[in-house]
């Protein structure tokens, strides 16, 4: 439910506003001072008028409550059907084998993209276990069809699983149904520069999570009003570097 002076819309990929149980784009409307990017044309795509697309998907239902499907970048779309990566995901985390599991999709020339799950197991020999495992609980449209495993994830130094780089790897995968591990050194894990820019989450202090975050005169760092901690801001983006990339 919208708190006072906020408003929420579901919307199509043209902008125009969905009933209510359509999965869209989540628009937000906020009395609340907005964050600008200094990319002009970036600020353009993502702030319509007093509305700000925040590139995920969700639904409303007939209380006007948000449910939340996937980030627009994640879902699948397969068979025309769109498919969320975070409901599949919470199946397979349910298989006791299952330590870490990244649902993505891969090219495929009949579905468009075929729902891939990228798991870390406690045992190689479980792959079996959790595709019947998923099979039984998930519709056919979205139980994973291609099974990848690996021995950790790769994830930012914020310990986002890196979703783009799985989705970069496998899609040079030419065998569909079978276990096939990751070379280690493709998935290294990321903790330095180049940082993905183009990824728009919300920053916050990690310290004083509900603090404001202060620009400066250039615009080119946000400080913490609490503690003083300093966050720079790459293109218009704000990022937070690790201890090693900051100066």
């Amino acid at each position: 439910m919208s708190r006072h002076g906020t408003r929420v819309r579901i919307a199509d990929e043209q902008g125009n506003s969905l009933p209510t149980g359509r999965v869209g784009e989540i628009w937000l409307h906020s009395e609340a001072p907005k964050r600008r990017y200094l990319d002009t044309a970036l600020d353009k795509r993502f702030h319509i008028g007093e509305w700000t697309r925040m590139t995920d998907l969700g639904w409303l239902d007939e209380d006007g409550d948000l449910h939340f499907f996937d980030r627009a970048a994640d879902a699948i779309r397969s068979d025309g059907d769109l498919v969320s990566s975070i409901e599949v995901e919470a199946v397979l985390y349910e298989h006791p084998a299952v330590r870490e599991a990244a649902v993505i999709g891969t090219p495929d020339p009949a579905r468009g993209e075929a729902v891939s799950a990228v798991l870390v197991l406690s045992s190689p020999d479980e792959l079996d276990s959790v595709r019947a495992f998923a099979d039984a609980r998930l519709p056919a449209a979205k139980s994973p069809v291609r099974y990848f495993t690996t021995d950790a994830l790769p994830r930012s130094f914020l310990g986002k699983v890196l979703k783009r780089e799985l989705r970069d790897h496998y899609a040079r995968a030419r065998v569909p149904t079978q276990q096939q591990r990751a070379p280690e050194p493709a998935l290294t894990r990321r903790t330095t520069m180049p940082l993905e820019t183009e990824l728009l989450d919300v920053l916050a202090c990690p310290d004083h999570p509900d603090a404001v975050l202060r620009h400066d005169e250039t615009d080119e760092s946000l400080t913490c009003r609490e503690c003083g901690r300093t966050f720079p801001v790459l293109r218009g983006i704000p990022v937070m570097l690790p201890k090693s990339a900051r100066k």
